[in-house]
Parts: C-alpha cells; sequence; structure tokens
C-alpha cells in the first residue's frame, strides 16, 4: 500500500501509468479497490466500530469486484474528510 499512496503524485509506470500526477486525497481515496484498506482507514479515523462493522458486512454482501464501491457506500469520502477534522 505504501508504494501505491507514494506512486499517485507520480505519473507512474507500465498499466499503472496516467497522463497526470495525482495529487488529490479524495482521489486516491476513490480508486482504493481494497475494501479492507478503506475499512481500515475509517477505523483509524475513530469511526463508530458499529459502522464499521455494517459497512464490513456490505462488502461481504456484494460480489468481490463492487466491494470497495460498497465500502465507499456506507463511508464516503465525505465522512473521513470529516472523521479526520474530528482528530484534533
Amino acid at each position: 500500500m505504501l508504494t501505491w499512496f507514494a506512486s499517485q503524485p507520480t505519473r507512474g509506470a507500465g498499466a499503472y501509468s496516467r497522463k497526470t500526477p495525482n495529487t488529490s486525497a479524495r482521489t486516491t481515496y476513490n480508486r482504493l479497490m481494497n475494501p479492507a484498506v478503506i475499512l481500515w482507514i475509517a477505523e483509524a479515523l475513530g469511526e463508530d466500530p458499529q459502522v464499521v462493522q455494517a459497512a464490513g458486512e456490505k462488502v461481504l454482501s456484494v460480489p468481490s469486484r463492487s466491494r470497495a464501491g460498497a465500502a465507499r457506500k456506507v463511508l464516503p469520502w465525505s465522512r473521513i474528510v470529516e472523521l479526520a477534522h474530528n482528530l484534533d
């Protein structure tokens, strides 16, 4: 994950190349394809455990290719930002 995150502000390489570097945290979050990472971010930011649990259950109820999207439906970028701002 660290390598993937570190590559976002670059043009990438090979199959992961892009025309312009990504400097948006929102875009990076929305590109995550691993639902476990989405759940982990929310948990690490202090999301209510019941909400994280509900997101995990939602993830397991859909086909594997749809799981990251299912996690983001319960834990959208706006909620992640809110949780991050509440860390102060």
